[in-house]
């Protein structure tokens, strides 16, 4: 199972095309490439910890969603309650969300390196 599905508008039947590129599914968050729920999307289901997308527009499926700078939910993270035709980033983001999350969900663990046996207390 593939954690996202990146979408591309293709050619589909004439007067559908917009009402299925704008839609998100229940709980389902999707970036949009442009403004207005326009050009490329890409849609979440569930958390993904590591990709890059410059979203200008988003819908959230009726769900709160944290969109972060950093891989794996770190730096400067934004909520994001409702649909925006016009999505304004904190200006740490340069544009680019990186990762992102249901907020109900918590924030899986960062892969750390492993650390070396404590020793024995005499």
């Amino acid at each position: 199972m593939r954690p996202f599905r990146v979408l591309i508008a293709l050619a589909l039947a004439a007067g559908t095309a917009p009402l299925l590129a704008a839609s998100a599914g229940p709980g389902e968050l999707k970036l949009f490439r442009d403004r207005n729920f326009a050009g490329p999307a890409m849609a979440l289901a569930e958390a993904n910890s590591s990709f890059s997308v410059s979203p200008r527009s988003v819908r959230t499926g009726g769900a709160v969603w944290l969109l972060c700078e950093r891989p794996f939910f770190g730096g400067r993270c934004q909520e994001v309650k409702e649909d925006s035709a016009k999505l304004t980033l904190h200006r740490a983001f340069s544009g680019t969300v990186r990762s992102a999350r249901p907020v109900s969900m918590a924030a899986p663990a960062v892969p750390d390196e492993p650390k070396p046996p404590k020793p024995p207390k005499d």
